[in-house]
């Protein structure tokens, strides 16, 4: 789920970061020798002579504050510019896993044993996971087809072709190290992510075209399956 992307930065890039009056994460430096504008809001940041200017603020090294959990919200609010980081994958195998996410946490949630604690991962609180979850499905399958390009048919047919890729991963897959089942850590959830996305979605997309005209032909000879 989403990620503080400042700590991510401040990990990667090092050096002192500072916002602008209004909270935005704008530079990185020593200390201020010139005035520019911060690109979220216009406000002025920088400064002259190593004096910021007011508002331009040093950020503290305050560690990880990325929330636990599924802190989606409302599915609605999923097209906001905000909510579509996709944590530097490709759109198309960012949107596959999180499908398959989704399709995992609804499965716990049908099954009384698990529901429970399902629903304590979900923030804010829904009074019905199920519900919420196939709502958030239901965006997942459009923005899989706006970004394959497909309509609905085919959209969930790659879906299922996804979960047949998951479930017999390429025996060439190199997992990463401190991979575990659990995926106990932020770090071993990237990493699984990562190359679930690139060793094992990615090759397979790039035969997309072929696997669903395979698909359309077995269906239209199944006599089960009325197209």
């Amino acid at each position: 789920m989403p990620e503080d992307m400042l700590a991510a930065a401040q990990k990667a890039l090092g050096n002192t970061w500072y916002t602008c009056p209004n909270g935005h994460p704008c530079d990185k430096c020593g200390r201020p020798m010139q005035k520019s504008r911060c690109l979220e809001c216009g406000a002025v940041v920088g400064g002259q002579n190593h004096m910021a200017v007011h508002g331009f603020s040093q950020v503290r090294q305050q560690g990880d504050r990325t929330q636990t959990g599924h802190i989606l919200g409302d599915p609605q609010r999923r097209d906001n510019p905000d909510a579509l980081d996709t944590k530097s994958l490709s759109l198309t195998p960012f949107t596959l896993i999180r499908i398959m996410t989704h399709l995992t946490m609804l499965l716990g949630s049908s099954e009384e044993a698990q529901s429970q604690f399902i629903a304590q991962i979900i923030r804010p609180p829904v009074q019905d996971p199920c519900e919420f979850l196939i709502r958030h499905l239901v965006k997942d399958l459009e923005h899989l087809g706006r970004a394959v390009g497909k309509g609905a048919d085919d959209t969930v047919t790659i879906v299922h072709l996804m979960l047949s890729w998951a479930l017999e991963p390429p025996k060439s897959v190199n997992w990463p190290a401190g991979y575990d089942t659990t995926l106990s850590t932020k770090e071993a959830r990237n990493a699984w992510e990562v190359t679930l996305a690139h060793n094992v979605i990615t090759s397979k997309l790039k035969k997309l075209e072929h696997k669903l005209k395979k698909v359309t032909t077995c269906m239209r000879g199944d006599s089960r399956v009325s197209l």
